[in-house]
């Protein structure tokens, strides 16, 4: 006796095996594009946030901002057009044991869509007495 299954093809379960798989990977493929617009606008804001954050910081390195805790008002926009909504900057000034050696928080805090997000940079910035 010959055997059926040989020539004839695929059956009808491995045919609907293979299209249930394709419509899966299909679906997860669709989500993914879905999702991709709002992980562009955090990743935009969180790059505008960090931004404003370097730009506060040199200003303050260059003396040009008072060594004390206070509210930074960020530029409202950058040359490519990105922006944080509702962007502010805290700045958390304590000193150091070292004479002249102030250690900087920096922290912003920013919304995308209905989530607040925040970034924060420590570092250290010397300031000779009487400066």
């Amino acid at each position: 006796m010959r055997s059926l299954r040989r020539g004839q093809g695929f059956t009808l379960i491995e045919s609907l095996v293979a299209l249930l798989l394709v419509t899966m990977a299909m679906l997860l493929a669709h989500r993914m594009a879905l999702q991709l617009p709002g992980t562009v606008k955090r990743l935009q804001a969180g790059n505008a946030a960090m931004r404003a954050i370097e730009s506060s910081l040199e200003t303050l390195r260059a003396g040009n901002l008072p060594l004390m805790d206070d509210v930074l008002m960020p530029p409202v926009a950058y040359p490519d057009g990105n922006s944080a909504e509702g962007l502010i900057l805290v700045m958390d000034v304590e000193p150091a044991p070292t004479i002249g050696l102030y250690e900087i928080t920096i922290e912003a805090r920013y919304m995308v869509g209905q989530q607040t997000l925040r970034r924060r940079v420590q570092t250290m910035v010397w300031r000779p007495l009487g400066s």
